[in-house]
């Protein structure tokens, strides 16, 4: 996706809002709107900044517009995480405490994907990892997990990852992994639970629906295949959300217009909604007109 300078300023405008009176979250702010290709992005990410707070939190709930506003950001994250990732495996530890329930879910999902909407921070120091389990204890229902993750940059590059510390190690946001096993080391009163983050041809699989609606689109617009892509999922309200944004993106005479009316005509006849429907079919009519021009007699008379 292109960076749109529309999107990224609605998004350091509404950070700057959530923390007007922070000034060190401020200076972040500024030092990235006056230069967002940084190399102090990873840092500023790693020392939970608000770009990582406001972004774990609408992965969280599944803000779709915040996510989106954060697509400019998300690729530079990317794209530093690929420039500093090892060249070979490694295995990455991250200690963490959860709850029976989450754990019966774990074991329900093994060998199957898994996926998680949110940044995933983990270790290299698998000792390290295990002393900072130490220093919490469960309560109630709750259980000491150390998770376990195989990570290899030659065949999992879709989800890059690198060190951005003496040991810490960021892997790019909503990672999905393969859940391999979960045992229990009766000693230390933990679960280990061992995964693998997927490979470029899991990845491939895993958003095969995505890649398809994309083909179908011919590519004409990000935009434009999100919002066929949430008509899909019958979130009908972002799918017109993102459908008005592109409108209102593109210019007035742009014959593109049409077809984006044409689909929301598409989608609430589908829904049913036939007023509004017939709406939009009316639009695209009338941009027909418009994009039409009487044909000129060019020729020369005999």
């Amino acid at each position: 996706m292109k960076l749109n300078n529309v999107d990224q300023n609605d998004l350091l405008d509404f950070l700057e809002n959530q923390c007007q009176y922070n000034d060190e979250q401020l200076q972040i702010i500024q030092e990235y709107k006056n230069n967002p290709t940084s190399n102090e992005l990873l840092t500023w990410f790693a020392q939970n900044s608000i770009f990582n707070q406001i972004l774990s939190r609408a992965l969280l709930n599944e803000d779709f517009h915040r996510i989106f506003l954060f697509h400019s950001f998300l690729t530079q994250l990317h794209s530093q995480l690929q420039q500093n990732q090892p060249t070979s495996s490694i295995t990455i530890y991250r200690s963490q405490i959860i709850s029976n329930n989450e754990m019966k879910l774990l074991k329900n999902n093994i060998n199957q994907f898994i996926s998680l909407n949110s940044s995933f921070f983990g270790v290299a120091d698998r000792t390290k990892a295990l002393d900072t389990l130490n220093t919490v204890s469960p309560s109630g229902d709750m259980q000491h997990v150390l998770f376990e993750i195989d990570a290899d940059s030659t065949i999992a590059s879709t989800k890059p990852f690198a060190h951005i510390g003496p040991s810490a190690i960021l892997i790019m946001t909503a990672p999905i992994f393969h859940l391999k096993s979960i045992t229990t080391d009766a000693a230390k009163q933990i679960s280990i639970v061992k995964m693998s983050l997927c490979t470029d041809a899991d990845y491939q699989s895993f958003y095969r629906s995505i890649s398809v609606e994309m083909n179908q689109t011919g590519d004409q617009s990000t935009l434009r295949t999100l919002a066929r892509i949430f008509w899909k999922m019958n979130r009908i309200d972002l799918a017109t959300f993102y459908y008005k944004r592109f409108i209102k993106q593109l210019p007035a005479n742009d014959p593109l217009l049409r077809v984006i009316y044409d689909d929301l005509g598409l989608m609430y006849l589908d829904q049913k909604e036939y007023e509004k429907s017939v709406q939009w079919f009316r639009k695209s009519v009338e941009a027909k007109k418009q994009n039409s021009s009487p044909s000129k007699d060019t020729s020369i008379g005999k």
